[in-house]
C-alpha cells in the first residue's frame, strides 16, 4: 500500500539528503553496514517498478518518486510496494543531477537502506551508499551485489566508496545477505547490551 506525499514534504527529504554531502566536496565518505543500518528502518532487496520525477513547490529542484517492489528483507519490514523520494531527476529537457545521490531505473534490482524521515516519507539512508545494485551473471545466472566500490570481506570490513562505480568489486547476493544479516544482528546485540 503506498501513498503520495506532497512535493513540500519531498523538499524536506531533498534538504535532508543534502546533509550527507560534505560541504567542501561531494566525494562520498567511507561507511559501514552498521552505520547505514543504524539509521535505516528497513534494508530491502527490491526491484524498481516505476520512477516519476516532479518539481518541488518552488520549482527550483527536481525530485524523483521511486516505487520499489520488495522481494526480501534483511532488516525491518516494508510494504510489498513502497515509495522513496530521491533528489534529482529529469522533466522534459531539464535534468537535475545531485552528486552522491542514487538514481533508479525501471526493472533495476538493488539492496536499499530505507530510512523513514521525520516528515513521514521514505528516503535512501546514506545517499549513494544506501543503494547497492544487484547484477545477474549472464552465463551462470548468479546474482551479485556490485558497483559502488563494494567491499564486504569479513566482519571488520566496510563498504568503501573510494572507488564508486568499480564494477570489479562484487560479492554473490546470497553471501552478502548472510554476512549483512550477521553484522546487523551483532550491531543490535551490542546496542541492547550497551543500553
Amino acid at each position: 500500500m503506498t501513498s503520495k506525499k506532497s512535493p513540500s514534504i519531498a523538499l524536506l527529504a531533498f534538504v535532508y539528503m543534502l546533509s550527507f554531502i560534505p560541504a567542501a566536496h561531494a566525494q562520498q565518505q567511507r561507511t559501514t553496514i552498521e552505520s547505514l543500518t543504524a539509521v535505516s528502518n528497513a534494508v530491502v532487496v527490491a526491484k524498481t517498478v516505476k520512477t516519476e520525477s516532479f518539481w518541488n513547490d518552488d520549482q527550483t529542484a527536481i525530485l524523483t518518486r521511486v516505487t520499489l517492489e520488495v522481494n526480501d528483507y534483511l532488516r525491518g519490514q516494508s510494504p510489498r510496494q513502497t515509495e522513496i523520494i530521491v533528489p534529482g531527476g529529469q522533466i522534459g529537457n531539464y535534468i537535475h543531477e545531485v552528486s552522491d545521490m542514487p538514481t533508479f531505473q525501471a526493472d533495476e534490482e538493488a539492496i536499499v537502506f530505507v530510512e523513514l524521515h521525520s516528515s513521514g516519507i521514505n528516503v535512501v539512508a546514506g545517499g549513494i551508499m544506501g543503494k547497492l545494485p544487484i547484477t545477474r551473471d549472464q552465463r551462470t545466472g548468479i546474482k551479485s551485489v556490485s558497483g559502488s566500490g563494494l567491499i564486504l570481506m569479513d566482519a571488520e570490513s566496510a563498504i568503501d566508496a573510494s572507488n564508486v562505480g568499480d564494477e570489479e568489486a562484487q560479492i554473490e547476493l546470497q553471501v552478502f545477505k548472510k554476512r549483512c544479516q550477521e553484522r546487523i544482528k551483532q550491531c543490535f546485540l551490542v546496542l541492547r547490551i550497551g543500553t
